[in-house]
């Protein structure tokens, strides 16, 4: 990553009606991208986390600077994937399961695991992530067709 994250705030209309399945006409798909939503406040808890605890032993300010943006940005992923989350419960997708499936399972890495592992985690994740970001962003057709509030949400989330 070069230079300091900008925290992005978005205010994204969940109540906007669409199709049950908006991704491709495809409940698989609808479902994939759900289950990744499912994860993402959870996993982003996660990170924030990790660089929380890291930045005690970051002597630079630009460097603490960097690491507190990434918290913040972090943080607002998040909170609209909750509102996300809400929205797909509704519908009848079950990513609140899911989500709580994933809780112990992200504290118990916490608390066995050091910083530095978290770190590394959060790196290998942020990776995973931006690998998915570029289909997202680079391919056209990638989200297909889908209507509002999911584009808007899966654009600004990979920006």
């Amino acid at each position: 990553m070069s230079g300091t994250p900008i925290v992005r705030h978005m205010a994204i209309d969940m109540s906007k009606p669409a199709p049950k399945y908006w991704l491709c006409g495809s409940p698989v798909l609808t479902s994939f991208a759900y289950a990744m939503s499912a994860i993402f406040p959870v996993g982003e808890r996660f990170f924030v986390n990790a660089v929380r605890a890291a930045l005690p032993q970051l002597d630079s300010t630009a460097l603490q600077a960097t690491a507190r943006a990434f918290m913040g940005q972090e943080s607002h992923h998040a909170h609209l994937h909750v509102q996300y989350n809400a929205r797909a419960q509704a519908e009848g997708f079950q990513v609140h399961a899911l989500t709580a499936r994933l809780e112990p399972v992200s504290r118990w890495v916490q608390r066995a695991t050091s910083v530095a592992t978290q770190l590394a985690i959060t790196a290998a994740f942020e990776h995973f992530t931006a690998m998915l970001s570029t289909q997202v962003l680079a391919e056209d057709d990638f989200l297909g067709d889908a209507p509002e509030p999911h584009r808007t949400l899966w654009r600004w989330h990979a920006a």
